[in-house]
């Protein structure tokens, strides 16, 4: 077996253990998150940072009607008005899919 096979047989064994890694990560991260405790639909403003805290970032609202969002360490809260409309769990690394990104004009 000449050099190249056997670097392109070493590179593909690799990439298949790290993807069965990532698959793994993803599994078990989505298993420890459905026991976050986060906000739930309905919810105040009010009631959520006595609940969780300040936020560590706040995007304003945008839109009619107007949604704004709180950004905690493990989710994101989703408000209409005053009122929780959503939580999200983050995601896990840059590299994990998920919804796409929403232009603001």
């Amino acid at each position: 077996m000449n050099i190249f096979a056997k670097i392109s047989t070493i590179f593909f064994l690799l990439l298949i253990v790290n993807l069965s890694q990532a698959d793994t990560l993803v599994i078990e991260r989505m298993k420890k998150s459905s026991k976050i405790n986060k906000p739930t639909k309905g919810q105040l403003k009010l009631e959520v940072r006595n609940t969780f805290g300040e936020p560590l970032k706040i995007t304003n609202a945008i839109g009619n009607p107007p949604i704004s969002i709180w950004h905690y360490p493990h989710f994101k809260v989703y408000f209409e008005h005053s009122h929780v409309i959503h939580s999200v769990i983050n995601k896990g690394s840059r590299l994990e899919k998920g919804p796409k990104k929403i232009n603001h004009r």
